[in-house]
């Protein structure tokens, strides 16, 4: 067997690792570590796809198409493979135009759909019949581990693409098949979304518990789908982040947020403080501090206008703390979201330049049941007090849990019973009319005109009211 590695050229000359070797010791890493795996098959469609079924658990290493190639298109499809794979992926030559690729640290399926429409895509070689290309691919786990297992099934899925024609991705297992196919697509939907205004934002008011006024508003995004129609963060923002989408949405975030807080200024004479949720891929950009003062700059909103919330398990890596030290030097606001499910302390957040701490929502909905639970938010509490960062309760949901947090001395809280995400217009209208104490908020935002609402506000005309449940704001 012939094989190629992506860091030498693809010139037929043998590797000293051959793709049974390579499989072995995937399988194995990922059997220790608890990874995934994913070999893709990569081969020219079938000339006529009507041509039957071949056995293909008889030979998987044999091809009826191998004696016909040549050994200047084998080079040319070789080439094409490995310019197009990383260094640290292993690209193999089976027969004829047969070559397998083993993908060693997948993630989630979509990414080995990603990587096979990368290879058998974009050639402009049509000697080599690179745009005829196909690829079928098997992920382990699940299944037996072991390398033969693995390269029958790839070969079944090969078969599968190759019978779909020309440009054809397929996974043996149809289940994953149709679930990657549905990911892909809705990937291929949310590109852009931001740049056709299928985005929008809604504000859930942060409410001071002493005096129940607004204090502040977390800005929450919304995908208005072409076909499946409002969606709430948890059905798109994880595939956003495994396309690579998160950032340029993240940004769109951003803007809309800052010009939605220069809004409550200019408008209600307001200086209420807008927050937004950050992700690890916008705290592991070097450039994000800059961004984030450039748009400030731009839109004229002073820097602790603006609250950027981060979870605690961003907090491991230097180079994330030092992108937090840039914007709490520059005048931005830190909050930690969900404090309580990890292992942040308290003197050292306060040392970072956070200012403001969210009770974990797993801890607020035990109150006040859940004696143990009251004891930690109790505790949490004094000692945010004392270090002079300010604690806020998230998901509050029910009387009985706001009126343990405030026994509990806790200031500050936001959830569905004090008040659910608003689409602005609806928010501003409220707070214009006097009617910013939150008992009679949801009657209210109920007796909303939507004729009255701003041009901006007129494409999301359904949205007064939210109408996702507090489990779908996840991840936002």
């Amino acid at each position: 067997m012939d094989t190629y590695r992506s860091d030498r050229p693809a010139d037929g000359t043998p590797s000293s690792l051959d793709l049974d070797g390579r499989l072995e010791l995937a399988i194995a890493r990922a059997a220790r570590f608890g990874g995934r795996i994913a070999l893709l098959l990569v081969a020219p469609a079938l000339a006529d796809p009507s041509t039957p079924d071949r056995d293909v658990t008889s030979d998987a290493a044999s091809d009826p198409g191998a004696s016909s190639a040549s050994d200047h298109e084998i080079d040319a499809i070789a080439r094409h493979l490995a310019r197009r794979i990383r260094r640290v992926d292993f690209l193999a030559h089976l027969d004829g135009c047969r070559f397998a690729v083993v993908k060693s640290d997948l993630q989630v399926p979509e990414h080995a759909a990603t990587m096979a429409r990368r290879l058998i895509e974009g050639s402009g070689a049509a000697q080599a019949n690179q745009d005829d290309l196909v690829c079928g691919i098997a992920v382990w786990p699940p299944g037996r581990a072991d390398r033969h297992s693995l390269l029958q099934r790839a070969e079944l899925a090969l078969e599968l693409a190759r019978r779909g024609g020309p440009g054809s991705v397929r996974f043996d297992d149809l289940d994953v098949d149709l679930e990657v196919q549905r990911a892909l697509a809705m990937g291929r939907s949310l590109d852009g979304a931001w740049q056709r205004d299928e985005l929008f934002l809604e504000l859930q008011p942060q409410v001071d518990l002493v005096e129940r006024r607004i204090d502040g508003v977390e800005a929450l995004v919304r995908w208005r789908h072409p076909e499946q129609g409002r969606l709430g963060p948890a059905r798109f923002l994880g595939l956003a982040e495994r396309t690579g989408l998160l950032g340029e949405i993240g940004d769109w975030v951003l803007r809309s947020a800052c010009r939605e807080a220069r809004r409550w200024q200019n408008e209600l004479h307001l200086p209420v403080p807008v927050a937004i949720n950050l992700a690890d891929s916008q705290l592991a950009d070097h450039g994000f501090s800059r961004r984030v003062a450039d748009v400030l700059d731009t839109i004229g909103l002073v820097p602790h206008a603006l609250e950027l919330e981060v979870t605690e398990d961003l907090l491991a890596c230097c180079s994330r703390r030092a992108t937090l030290n840039e914007l709490a030097e520059a005048g931005v606001r830190l909050t930690l979201d969900d404090f309580g499910s990890g292992r942040s302390s308290l003197v050292e957040l306060r040392a970072l330049g956070f200012r403001k701490l969210k009770l974990d929502p797993v801890l607020v909905r035990r109150l006040p049941q859940d004696r143990n639970a009251e004891a930690v938010v109790r505790a949490t509490i004094a000692v945010c007090r004392h270090l002079g960062l300010e604690p806020v309760a998230e998901g509050v949901e029910s009387a009985e849990q706001m009126n343990a947090l405030i026994d509990a001395g806790c200031p500050q809280a936001l959830g569905f019973h004090l008040a659910p995400p608003l689409a602005p217009a609806a928010l501003r209208r409220l707070v214009r009319e006097g009617n910013e104490r939150i008992r009679p908020w949801r009657a209210a935002a109920q007796a909303t005109d939507p004729r009255e609402k701003t041009a901006d506000d007129a494409a999301h005309d359904d949205l007064e009211i939210q109408r996702l449940s507090p489990d779908e704001h996840n991840g936002q």
